[in-house]
């Protein structure tokens, strides 16, 4: 299987039939062409997805700690209990994601975009929290936001019965 790139042409090339569970740490993935994969469980530690193309895909369980994700596009993609501590988030599009349950202690998430996010159960332990947007985003009772961070304030709406 290949991952194609659109800087500079790249591909990469992928073992197995499946991005499943597919091992991509340290890997150059700047603008990578992920859209609409089912990669569950996949890991990107310390990988560079910078502006990737990642809408409309399944990484429920991968781990992107300390992966570059700047500008990378998210949006509508199911997160599910990811692990993206430290990982490095300015402006990227998580619109719509389905982020429950996942961690982003200490993620620099600065202009970031959280807007219609699904939120119930996430670790938003973050850096730059304050600069991100969070219109129609959804949280529940088991969020966990930074001391003084006032999600309603910031346009996310919580959950009743959480």
């Amino acid at each position: 299987m290949k991952i194609q790139c659109i800087t500079h042409d790249h591909t990469v090339e992928i073992p197995g039939a499946t991005y499943e569970g597919m091992v991509l740490d340290h890997q150059e993935l700047h603008r990578a062409l992920l859209n609409k994969v089912h990669a569950p469980r996949a890991s990107f530690r310390h990988a560079n997805l910078r502006g990737a193309f990642m809408a409309d895909a399944v990484f429920d369980g991968s781990d992107f700690t300390a992966a570059n994700i700047v500008t990378a596009f998210l949006d509508r993609s199911s997160l599910v209990g990811c692990c993206l501590q430290d990982c490095v988030a300015f402006s990227c599009f998580f619109m719509r994601a389905d982020l429950r349950g996942a961690d982003l202690t200490g993620a620099q998430v600065h202009g970031a975009e959280f807007n219609g996010a699904q939120l119930q159960g996430a670790r938003l332990l973050c850096n730059s929290l304050e600069y991100a947007t969070f219109d129609g985003a959804v949280y529940d009772a088991h969020t966990v936001w930074p001391a003084g961070f006032n999600p309603t304030a910031a346009g996310a709406r919580l959950l009743a019965d959480s």
